[in-house]
């Protein structure tokens, strides 16, 4: 029988995730759900008072229940909305399943390709985020076990948009943050076509921001770097890069069309047009980073 003291203990205990060597975020913990060491990286779930579950990758946050809304819904559909008429999307990453779950609102969409390294984190994400990997049981869907890098190089496919869900660039994942990468990017992309990547935290980790989106100055005509905030990750600010060689600006009038055309307003809770039109302002500290 567990005593007092023991009960205490257990219901103190923390998880903490560090966004630098200075600064940590912690997570009081229900209890750990899962824990397991793929090829590729270490996969633990943990249940949490605040945020309900997390996925946790070597160590790192990837996403919790409570707000990996904002962050899918704002890689995904600023994009899809500019497109006219999105019908075949990839999906670089995103092995939990979140992006493509935004993706497959759109009634335009046809087909949605998934290039995923790990099969294990969708493995996982099936059982412990059924909410988000419904998407893969949409018949839309075909998720690929492969290297978003070496897939790019391969696929003959072209798509609408590319969306690039990645990982925290280290590791394998470095490589896709590279001109080298977003070239094969615009390769595949069909006319018209639109890529989208996070692009990390410019609060905290501006170099990255700011390294990205000057690959995609050197790859797109047009290039809009634009913002969310999701309070898990790190300083809560959070940058996404989009480019294209049509222009990416769209009025209210052809925003709100799409929107109700397409049926989005009962099935978002972060994206609407009003924040999509806000997306064409940065801050004064973003303006001066991306004009150096």
């Amino acid at each position: 029988m567990a005593t007092p003291t023991a009960e205490r203990e257990k219901a103190n205990v923390w998880f903490t995730d560090h966004h630098t060597e200075n600064l940590t975020l912690s997570f009081r913990v229900k209890g750990f759900l899962w824990s397991e060491k793929s090829k590729y990286q270490r996969i633990d779930v943990l249940d949490t008072y605040e945020y309900g579950r997390i996925l946790v990758l070597d160590g790192l946050i990837q996403l919790t229940e409570r707000d990996e809304f904002i962050y899918h819904e704002m890689l995904v559909h600023p994009a899809m909305m500019t497109h006219p008429r999105p019908r075949s999307v990839l999906i670089v990453g995103g092995g939990d399943g979140g992006a493509a779950r935004e993706v497959l609102k759109h009634p335009t969409v046809r087909k949605v390709v998934q290039a995923e390294l790990d099969e294990r984190v969708v493995e996982v994400s099936k059982r412990f985020f059924p909410q988000l990997a419904a998407s893969y049981s949409d018949p839309r869907h075909e998720l690929v076990i492969a290297d978003g890098y070496e897939f790019m190089g391969q696929t003959e496919e072209r798509f609408d948009v590319v969306i690039v869900d990645s990982t925290d660039p280290v590791g394998e994942a470095r490589k896709l943050f590279t001109g080298d990468f977003y070239s094969k990017v615009k390769g595949v992309l069909a006319q018209g076509g639109i890529a989208v990547a996070q692009a990390e935290t410019p609060f905290l980790y501006p170099q990255v921001t700011k390294g990205l989106y000057d690959v995609f100055k050197s790859v797109f005509g047009h290039v809009k770097l634009y913002l969310a905030f999701t309070p898990t990750y790190q300083s809560g600010m959070w940058g996404f890069v989009m480019g294209s060689d049509s222009p990416l600006e769209v009025d209210r009038d052809l925003l709100e069309e799409r929107y109700a055309e397409r049926e989005l307003r009962g099935s978002l809770k972060f994206y609407n047009p009003g924040v999509h039109l806000g997306l064409a302002e940065l801050p004064n500290f973003l303006r001066d980073l991306v004009s150096r």
